[in-house]
Parts: structure tokens; sequence; C-alpha cells
């Protein structure tokens, strides 16, 4: 390869004379036998095999670094250099001479590719055949012509590690400076480009640096893994991108088009029906992306194996070496039920971090392998994770070691386990629970501790079975540490009449659940004698104590009364038909949001008469008297919270969450027992009939204007500029009709994408067969969807005017030459009638 004979010629000259003592020696050494060494042919082939460092060097170099290479210099290190060839023997003998003591030197190693290093870009130059002041005297040469006209040059370079083999010299020409001797000859220049900050040092470019830093500012962007950049927002990064990997190509590119603001991506996990159970068992990123395949636990592991750089994230390799790696190289795998392999694993690093006994037992499993990679990476050090991650990857769950039924969460500590703690006071807490359990009085410092351990335990078992909304609730309804009332026990605090108060006997199963929790507190482990029972027995009673809290909890104060059930699903057609935040309301927080807002905004009025008067009904015509305000003040009078003696600012979602998941599901409204709700919903069931018929009509109306205008599958794309040639050619002519038909033509042809408008149309025509209600009501009320629809009638109306119209212009000018002969203007207008003619004949 022509970059290892570059090297091998520049490294013959290196200089010695300003070296002295051993470093003279040793570059010496290499400056003579170093070449030999890369002229080998059975060293060379090492050096040029597939993954060898001089073909990623040229791959770099021509390609620049794709998104699975690693972070890393563009350079040689010591590494790079072979130290175990099978066929060194088969070698010349000055070649094995250098070869064997490079292999027996790391000192000298470092020395030879140091030296690769200080020449590898003059190589590189030569192979891409740039000398070494052609790029410097050509930009000298363009500022100088920049400056003459009185112009800036403004530099932007998005990764400046994809300029291989030019960046000394794209550095000298970029902080050339612009004033000589007083007198300024070359433009000004400005630049802001973005590199590594390792890479950057590494360049050994202190000038660069020097006058960078005088010109302007050098911003490092380095962002440390847990000090500037938390889990959860690493776990947003990656859902951004499982989310987009989720999507159809063209409904991404059609959501970018018609974008509206920042949050223009849809979520593909809204439509989902495994959106709670995958939530629940993998996770959700803060902006509500499923995680799956992934969860925290597994992404962070494999971030901390191979996404950081000296503790600094990279976001290349995370996309590249993390999520490319499987959902690219592992797709046939998790289609097949095969993931996760433990090949898969071990490209993150065979950090073992499962307990051995534990181990074992998974190793001698069916499926062994697979085991232990969900648990090296997916579970926790005892090899547990949530049952369902074992059913999504159709794998049957082991039974491990002091391991819980997998039923139910595992509790996980409330704060780091301390080891350091006393054996003395653990010890003398196990024996007063021991005492407590053969009907001694438990004292009261220990009491309170296990009731603050109980309080946690069933504020987590609350929060993974019940809606957050009512967890966030419960202490509001009177649950706290003293709400546990352990049998025989001293201290305890006195209850109010509403508070809710929970009995713990002290039976057999209490003082295993009881023991169990404090031992876990303390180590972090279930992994002591009899643990699994006690993990079981604890959550058994956690369980119980959730049960009785929610059963005890305030609801169905809404769900009693039909007419307020019928208020709030009127409130929530209200809000679905919102534009914005129509694209957010298949999350129920959106939705109830937007069902008690006060601001109608719905840009897809324009869509018909019926849809408008369906808006219209729902949401008044005069806000302030409206049905709908009546109907929020209603429901915020029974479910509202408020801070101290204000207006309730919020609502208490315990009360309306079911309702409205049923009414999602359903758009079934409620049978209200007053009569003028009785005629409120029998007006709405009309109006919604009639305008879920009109837009049935009117978007098959455009599906099929579309295809007998441009056809079922030719290239629209292409008869678009048909058309603007026949446009062109018409207007010369002087028959273009009607005489806007330009402007009306081109206008629409900004306002949608040739290559996708086709199946954007045929999606909506699916929507009215394959959705339900509500995803048809939310799809309608978007209103970019509406402005396609009418974009696409205007473009089918101006292409049929501008054609026929147009063909009879161009009639009437050959009637009117036969009379008067034919000319060659006449026989032009013949060619173009044909070919309109043509164009319509072939839609």
């Amino acid at each position: 390869m022509r970059l290892v004979d570059e090297l091998a010629l520049l490294v013959s000259h290196t200089p010695i004379e300003h070296l002295q003592g051993q470093e003279r020696a040793r570059v010496a050494l290499i400056g003579s036998q170093l070449p030999k060494l890369l002229h080998d042919s059975v060293y060379r082939d090492q050096l040029l095999r597939p993954e060898g460092v001089a073909r990623r060097l040229i791959r770099e170099a021509l390609k620049g670094r794709g998104l699975q290479d690693k972070e890393q210099p563009y350079a040689f290190s010591a590494e790079d250099l072979p130290t175990a060839v099978r066929a060194i023997n088969d070698a010349g003998k000055d070649a094995k001479a250098i070869f064997a003591q490079l292999a027996g030197s790391p000192p000298l190693r470092e020395a030879a590719s140091g030296i690769l290093n200080d020449y590898l870009e003059s190589a590189l130059a030569h192979v891409l055949q740039i000398g070494e002041t052609r790029l410097s005297d050509l930009m000298i040469d363009l500022r100088r012509a920049l400056h003459v006209e009185g112009r800036e040059l403004v530099l932007l370079i998005e990764d400046f590690t994809l300029l291989q083999g030019i960046q000394r010299s794209l550095l000298d020409a970029l902080t050339e400076p612009a004033i000589r001797e007083g007198v300024q000859e070359l433009c000004t220049i400005r630049t802001a480009m973005a590199v590594t900050s390792g890479y950057f040092e590494k360049l050994g470019v202190n000038t660069f640096m020097t006058r960078a830093d005088f010109a302007g500012g050098v911003y490092n962007v380095d962002l440390q893994y847990g000090a500037d950049l938390s889990e959860p927002q690493v776990e947003s990064f990656v859902g951004q991108y499982l989310n987009a990997a989720r999507l159809n190509p063209v409904a991404l590119r059609t959501a970018y088009l018609n974008r509206k603001g920042a949050n223009w991506v849809p979520n593909q996990c809204s439509d989902c029906p495994c959106r709670l159970t995958c939530h629940a068992a993998f996770g959700a990123s803060p902006n509500q992306y499923g995680m799956y395949p992934f969860n925290s636990r597994a992404l962070a592991r494999m971030v901390q194996e191979v996404g950081l750089r000296n503790g600094v994230f990279e976001p290349r390799a995370v996309l590249g070496r993390i999520l490319r790696q499987t959902l690219g190289g592992q797709a046939d795998d998790i289609e097949e039920g095969q993931f996760p392999s433990l090949s898969y694993i071990e490209m993150f690093g065979s950090n073992k971090r499962l307990d051995p006994e534990v181990h074992q037992v998974l190793r001698e499993l069916p499926d062994g392998d697979r085991h232990i990679a969900l648990a090296e990476y997916w579970g926790t050090e005892d090899g547990n994770l949530d049952p369902r991650i074992y059913t999504a990857f159709q794998i049957s769950p082991p039974i491990l070691p002091s391991a819980p039924a997998m039923g139910g969460p595992t509790p996980t500590p409330r704060r780091q386990p301390s080891r350091a703690e006393p054996k003395e006071k653990l010890d003398d807490r196990l024996i007063a629970l021991q005492k407590w359990r053969n009907g001694n009085q438990l004292e009261q410092r220990i009491a309170r501790d296990m009731r603050d351990l109980l309080h946690n335990g069933v504020n987590v078992s609350i929060a993974s079975v019940a809606d957050s909304w009512r967890a966030a609730v419960s202490d509001r309804w009177g649950l706290k540490q003293g709400s546990f009332r352990l049998a025989n026990a001293k201290g305890g605090i006195p209850l109010s009449s509403s508070d809710i108060a929970l009995d713990v006997a002290a039976g057999d199963r209490e003082f295993s659940a009881l023991r169990g929790i404090l031992l876990f507190e303390t180590t972090g482990s279930w992994s002591f004698e009899n643990g699994g029972r006690a993990l079981r027995n604890y959550c058994s009673v956690i369980d119980d104590l959730a049960e009785i809290v929610l059963a005890k909890t305030p609801h169905g104060r809404i769900a009693s009364n039909p007419d307020l059930v019928f208020e709030l699903q009127f409130l929530l057609a209200g809000g679905s038909v919102l534009d914005p935040p129509a694209a957010k309301l298949s999350q129920d927080a959106s939705l109830m949001r937007a069902a008690f807002s006060t601001e109608s905004k719905s840009a897809a009025r324009s869509r018909g008469a019926a849809w408008a008067a369906l808006i219209d009904r729902l949401w008044g015509i005069h806000e302030d008297d409206s049905p709908r305000t009546a109907a929020q003040q209603e429901i915020m009078s029974v479910v509202g919270l408020s801070q101290g003696e204000g207006q309730p600012r919020a609502i208490d979602a315990s009360d309306v969450i079911e309702i409205l998941e049923h009414f999602k599901h359903t758009w079934v409204f409620a049978h209200p027992n007053r009569s003028d709700l009785r005629g409120e919903k029998a007006a709405i069931e009309r109006l919604l009939a009639d305008a879920l018929k009109e837009q049935r009509a009117a978007i098959t109306r455009t599906a099929t204007a579309l295809g007998e205008t441009f056809g079922l599958n030719s290239p629209i794309a292409q008869t678009l500029g048909q058309i603007e040639t026949l446009i062109t050619t018409a207007k010369d002519l002087q028959v273009l009709r009607p005489e806007n038909a330009a402007s009306s033509f081109r206008q629409a042809c900004l306002r949608i994408n040739p290559e996708s408008v086709r199946a954007q149309i045929e999606k909506l025509v699916q929507t009215f067969e394959t959705a339900d209600t509500h995803e048809l009501v939310v799809a309608l009320a978007d209103s970019a969807g509406a402005e396609l629809v009418q974009t696409v009638d205007r473009l089918v109306d101006s292409v049929s005017d501008l054609l026929r119209e147009t063909a009879g212009r161009v009639d009437e000018e050959l009637r009117g030459a036969q009379l008067a002969g034919v000319q060659e203007k006449h026989l032009e207008l013949l060619a173009s009638v044909e070919t309109l003619r043509t164009v319509l004949a072939d839609k």
C-alpha cells in the first residue's frame, strides 16, 4: 500500500543531528531499520490486514469516521505495531532483527509510533497528491481575492477529525494573519470548528492554540458522565434515537416537513398496544420514549464500558457501538428470540458482576449463556430482573439461590447499603425483633425504624402497581410513618380521623419480612440464609398493606355520578380536537391538560363545515358561559386540589384516570340524568358522526383525485417536472391558461414532498380503516394533516385546470392557423399540445 511506502521513505530520512545520547541511538536505529520492516512482505501483510491500522487510516482519510468506529486519534500507537506475527520466520534477516527489538522493547515501539506520526500527514498528503503548500497557497489566494471584493470568509468545520491529512496545513491557513506590516492584504477569516479535546491536544499545535485564544475562544463541551451528565439525561439522548429507529422513514420525513416548533417528532410508543407493559418492564426515557431492548441498568453498564473516554461521554461511541450494534447487528437475534447472546454482551467487556453462585446456577440452565447475558447487564448483582423482560426476550425465568418468586417488584434500598455499620447494632435490632415475635414489647427506637421501612416499602409498591398520580397523593390522604401500628410496640403518634391506620401483627410472616428488610437495608443483598423466603414474605406484607391504602384512598366521586362522568367525557372530547397539542394527546397527562385548557386552538377548523360545527359545540361560541366552562368548574369543585385557601390548580387524578382510559378506547359517552346534558350528548354524538363521515369522504376524494391525476405508480416528482416544462413552453408561446396557473401550481408544489405525498394521503385513508375513534379524532385535529389535504386538492385542481384550459387554447390557435397556413410557430404549438395530451393520457 502506498501509504506504508511513503512512510518508509520519509522515516529513512529522519534527522538525528540535533539529538543526544540514548535518544539519538534509538531514533537512528528506527530511521535506518524500520523502513526495512515496513517493506518486508510478511510484516507488511500484518499491517495491511482488514482491521489493521493502515487500512483504518486510509479509510478514515477517504470516507471519514463511521458511527461504528472508535473515537481515537488519527495516528499510530505503540499497540498498532504488531508484536506477534505468526510467519515472522519467513521474513528477511534485517526485518526479523528489528522486529525482535521492537517486540521486546515498549519504549522502542513508542518511539517508532511517534516517528511514524511525525510523517503521517506528509505521507498522506503525498498519497492524496496534496502538496505541502498547496492548500495554504490556495487559501491565501482566496482570501486576497475576497479582500479586494471587500468580503469576509466564514469557515464552519463540523468535525475537524474528518479532514485527515490536511489538518496542520489547514490550521496554518486559518491562522495566517490578514494584516502584514500594517497593511491588510487578506480578508478577515472567521472560523468555528469542532474537535474532540484529546485528539486536538495530540496534534501538538500549540501555535494554533495561542493564536486561537488571542483571536477568539476555545470552548470545552466535554461532559463528565455522572457529574455533568446524569443517567436520565443519557436515557433521554438514547430514547430519541430508539424512537426514530422505530418510526417509518416516510412518517419521520413527513413529520419533519410539516413540523411546527421543536417537538415535531411523533412518539411511536404512543399508539403501541404494548406500551404500558413495555414501559413498566424496560422503562421509558424522561421524554416517554420506550427504552426496549435496554433497561436503565443495561444502558448504564454499556455506556460505562464503551461510551466514555476518560469519564467523558462520547455520543458517537454510544450511537455506533451500542445502538448500531444492537438495533442493526442483533436484529435477527431479537426477531428470532435469541437476544441477548453472550457474544453480544462480550462486545461491552467481560466485567463480571454476578455472584459466583448465581453465575454457576445460570450456566447449568438451558439457554444458560442468555441467562448470564441478561443477568450481567439487565439484572441486579443477585441476577434478579423484572419477569416481563424474560417474557419479552422469550426465555423462561430462572429460580435463583435466595431469589424471590418472580411475581412482584424487587424492593431496592432507600440508601446505599452500609456494610460498615457496627455488627452489634444490627444484632441488637435482630434480637429485639425476635423477642417481639416471642411476645415481648418492641422498644420505641426499633419500632420507629420498622415503621420507616414499612412506609417506604408501601410507597414503592403503590408506585409500581397503581397509577403514579394516585401514588403521588397517598400522603395527602393520610399515609404517614405513624400510620403503621405495630402490635405490642412502644411509641407511635396519634392519628386523626382522616388518617389511614395500618395494623401490623407480630406473626411469623411479619417477623420474617421485617427481619429480611432490615438485613437487606444493612447489606444491600437478599443473599442470606432464608433470604428468598424473607423477600417473599416482605412482598406479601407490603402488597397487603398497599391494597388497604388504595382501598381507603378516596376515589369514585365522579364515577358514581353519571352527570359528572359525561361532563368529564365532554371535556376530554374537546381536548382531543385541539391543535396543538393534538400530537401529544395519546399521553394521559397531556390529554388531561387539554381537557381543562381554557384556550381553544384548532387550526384544523378549515377541514369542513361538519368538523367546524363539532369544534364549536365542544368549545362553545362564547367560552365564558359555554357548557365547557360550566363542566370544568363542576369537575374541579369535586376533585380539584389547591394550596391553602386558594383556587384549585390541579386535580386528584385517582378519580378520573379510569374514566379517561375507558373513554380513550371507546368514545362511548355516559347516559347523564340531567335533561340538558342528555341533549348535549345527543348533539355531540350526531356532530361527531357527521364530522367523521365528512372527513372520510373528503380524504377519499383527495386520494382518488391524486391517483387519477398522477397515476398510482408513476413518480409524482417526474410528472411535476414535465408539467413545469410545459408551463414554460406554453408561457413562451403565450397560450398558458388560466393566467395564474403557474403561480398556483408552484405554490402547491412548495408545500408538498413529491416523494412521500402519495404515502401520506394513503396513510390518512387507512386511518379510517384501522384507527379507533380517539386516534382518528386526534389525527383529524392535526392541522398539518388538514393543510396537506387542502394543498393536494389545490395541486390537483391547478394541474387539471392548467392542462385542460391550455390544451383548449392551443386547439384554438391551431384552428386559426389552418386558415392562414401552417407556420413554424403553429408546428411548435402542435408539438406542445401533443405533449400535453400524452401526459394526460398516461395518467
